[in-house]
């Protein structure tokens, strides 16, 4: 059943998929991988208003989901291992299958912060926990699907 883009049920059936995958711990790293992701309304995506900032918290546990929300705020630099951030249109476009993170990441698109060393290392890991929704998790986008207008 397709849920709409970044609501809890959404998030939840994303953790459900990670957590489907019975190969992740064994190839995960050892113990607990929290990530942030801040998405701030550019005046383009209709589910992050122009103003407004989403924020996104995925804990990972010896390769399971154990966390997976949205919270109100940022949590402080020292409760989290890796940040992305950018525009929520951007983040909506990977979402879509539109625009791929690893490019966004390298443009600049979408800002990282974290042991970058150890993100590279785990990238193939990465991308597979993204693939997960991009690929396989059912979205829906009741006020409107990426590309917005003229991408600007």
């Amino acid at each position: 059943m397709a849920h709409e883009v970044f609501s809890p049920e959404w998030l939840g059936q994303w953790a459900a998929l990670i957590n489907s995958d019975e190969s992740l711990p064994e190839r995960a790293p050892a113990g607990v991988w929290r990530i942030y992701v801040r998405a701030e309304g550019d005046g383009v995506s209709p589910y992050v208003p122009a103003g407004e900032t989403m924020h996104l918290i995925l804990q990972l546990e010896d390769g399971r989901c154990t966390r997976l929300e949205r919270t109100a705020a940022a949590p402080g630099p020292r409760e989290l291992d890796f940040r992305f951030s950018g525009p929520a249109r951007i983040f909506e476009e990977v979402t879509a299958g539109l625009r791929d993170p690893v490019d966004a990441g390298l443009t600049g698109e979408i800002k990282i912060a974290g042991d970058m060393a150890f993100l590279l290392r785990n990238a193939e890991l990465v991308k597979e926990i993204v693939d997960l929704y991009v690929g396989r998790l059912e979205t829906d986008w009741p006020r409107g699907r990426p590309p917005y207008g003229d991408g600007a």
